[in-house]
């Protein structure tokens, strides 16, 4: 897949998500656990995008983006990480272990620093509601749609420029930071990457065992052990 072409997907999927967190739909693929997995398979490297999904999405399970509390970008840092370890790997780098952990470690410092973003979004979404009460006064409501229109593209399109924006400079920081990392932490980094997976796996199994949902989670596994020795 040639370099532009992988840009263009990672920024409309940036926008998609962007779009899922809060402005529409909010069907869930903005979660990790999903949206990194449909830029895997985007990519052509699907298991990449799940593994990182599983270890991205614990970070934002108890989040909420309501009300005033300041929330992190976690959805686009997850899909920033995602991309760059899926770009390293399938461009055969010799150290894909260092990648991935550096590929983690920069998803989280863009979902950080993003919570400016969703401030951003916040004012903006609050201007908008403000014009929409005054054209529902006047029953104006074509300029109602345009507005909420507006909302739309503006979440899209500020998805899109952190999406594109942080993987480029996530790429161009890490080819000056591998230079720096001795190769054998290559081997170690490795069992870093299982650890990662297994708080994944651990954080979300205790999550079910302290609810009444833990039959969910139970039935999920059956099924999936019988598709296993089935196909």
């Amino acid at each position: 897949m040639s370099l532009l072409a992988e840009l263009a997907i990672i920024t409309i999927v940036g926008g998609i998500v962007s779009l899922d967190t809060t402005a529409c739909w909010q069907v869930m693929i903005s979660q990790p656990l999903v949206s990194c997995a449909i830029l895997g398979c985007l990519l052509g490297n699907m298991e990449m995008g799940m593994t990182m999904g599983i270890i991205m999405q614990i970070p934002w399970l108890l989040e909420m983006p309501v009300g005033g509390t300041r929330n992190s970008e976690g959805n686009l840092g997850s899909l920033i990480a995602a991309g760059m370890a899926i770009h390293f790997v399938n461009h055969s780098i010799t150290t894909p272990n260092i990648a991935i952990v550096f590929s983690v470690l920069w998803g989280l410092i863009v979902s950080w620093l993003g919570w400016k973003f969703v401030e951003s979004m916040r004012k903006s979404n609050a201007k908008l509601a403000y014009m929409a009460e005054k054209a529902a006064e006047s029953t104006n409501f074509a300029r109602i749609a345009w507005l909420n229109l507006a909302g739309i593209v503006y979440a899209f399109t500020i998805g899109a420029v952190v999406m594109i924006t942080s993987y480029l400079l996530g790429v161009l920081v890490y080819s000056k930071f591998v230079a720096y990392v001795p190769e054998f932490f290559e081997y170690p980094f490795g069992y870093a990457k299982i650890g990662l997976l297994a708080l994944a796996a651990g954080t979300m199994i205790s999550m079910f065992l302290t609810r009444k949902n833990i039959i969910y989670f139970v039935g999920g596994l059956l099924i999936t052990i019988i598709l296993i020795f089935n196909f």
